[in-house]
């Protein structure tokens, strides 16, 4: 079935298994979607920016977070809060003391 734009479809349980679904791909595996959203939320000063800031220079970079690998692409990191210090925690998170 190819759905047109704006057309709602309608699957029973036993068509489910037939359909042909691409697997899902990865910016950080198993956690982090291509084309998802994700959000970090916890209590205040407990390290939401160092722990995304190091995420975003591991996905930049390639390299393994937390035991995950990542595939590399660029990072946009939006600094909402004003007290956020982001654009100064950049270059200590590249040179690895935050």
């Amino acid at each position: 079935m190819d759905p047109k734009q704006g057309e709602v479809v309608y699957f029973r349980m036993g068509e489910l298994e037939h359909l042909d679904i691409p697997e899902t791909q990865y910016i950080w595996q198993d956690v982090l979607p291509v084309g998802g959203s994700s959000v970090v939320s916890s209590r205040p000063k407990v390290g939401k920016s160092t722990f995304a800031l190091n995420l975003a220079l591991a996905v930049v970079r390639g390299q393994e977070f937390l035991g995950r690998a990542t595939n590399p692409t660029t990072v946009f990191y939006i600094a909402l809060m004003a007290q956020d210090l982001g654009s100064e925690r950049v270059p200590q998170v590249q040179r690895g003391k935050a």
